[in-house]
């Protein structure tokens, strides 16, 4: 989700990201495809899904998903109508990074998200390792308005830079992430979402945090890697729809487990 992140990771030469790479792009055209098909007509608000998906025997082989994105200023000037018209049914928007940090856009994204009829809205805070959650949990409520409409605020939960060879200890991840926790949620009265990586969810959250989970893997996969089900999924940093004219050609591409009617209910 993060952009600089996403670059130092990239250089990998993981044969795993290489599939992932390739499931994401067929992700993408099928994505395209289901847009094409749709214009001029009703626009498809769920996906089955884009890509094939493993189910269990338990599990049932109707799956909805409903289709969304995540933004930051690297999309530049967004026209979130052009995105709901392509089938886009909800959009995280980022606001905050670490303890004073602020998108610049965000406001202005915020603003016209919120006037898009029948889109969903949500605001979400990357989270630093360096500075102290209380802090950053300021930044993040003094940035994002209380919307008893919006979607519930999102921690975004990665290790970047130095921190992906030296994680942080249990100890420091817990008094970071947990005071921004508690104070999301006695703000907006809605239980925060985590936005992570299977590596992360295994290291730190598994066992330790029973929030909503936004899980970063291209893979689509049916649940969490404990077989618990997520509650959204980014599936994809390289979309590309309308609406949108910022240095980042792409968009992430995300999926809420579920129907658009159970959507509205978050």
């Amino acid at each position: 989700m993060n952009r600089e992140v996403r670059k130092k990771t990239s250089s990998s030469g993981d044969p795993k990201r290489t599939r992932r790479l390739a499931l994401a792009a067929a992700a993408v055209l099928l994505l395209l495809i289901v847009v094409l098909l749709h214009s001029g007509q009703d626009t498809a608000s769920t996906i089955k899904p884009l890509i094939d998906v493993p189910l269990s025997e338990e599990q049932t082989e109707e799956v909805v998903y409903t289709q969304g994105v995540d933004v930051s200023n690297y999309q530049g000037e967004i026209d979130f109508d052009v995105l709901h018209e392509q089938g886009i049914q909800f959009v995280f928007i980022k606001a905050t990074e670490g303890n004073s940090w602020v998108d610049q856009r965000f406001q202005e994204n915020w603003k016209k998200a919120s006037k898009c009829k029948g889109l969903r809205y949500g605001a979400y805070h990357f989270m630093s390792f360096r500075t102290p959650g209380s802090e950053q949990a300021s930044s993040f409520i003094n940035t994002v308005p209380k919307d008893k409409d919006a979607l519930p605020p999102v921690v975004d939960i990665e290790l970047y830079e130095e921190f992906i060879n030296s994680p942080p200890s249990q100890e420091h991840f817990r008094e970071t992430l947990n005071p921004i926790l508690e104070a999301m949620e006695k703000q907006y009265g809605k239980t925060p979402i985590l936005y992570t990586t299977s590596y992360v969810y295994n290291r730190y959250i598994l066992g330790n945090y029973d929030n909503p989970i936004w899980i970063a893997d291209h893979s689509l996969p049916a649940a969490l890697p404990d077989g618990t089900p997520w509650l959204f999924c980014q599936y994809s940093y390289e979309g590309q729809l309308d609406g949108y004219d910022g240095e980042e050609p792409y968009i992430d591409l995300d999926v809420f487990n579920g129907s658009p009617e159970q959507l509205q209910e978050l």
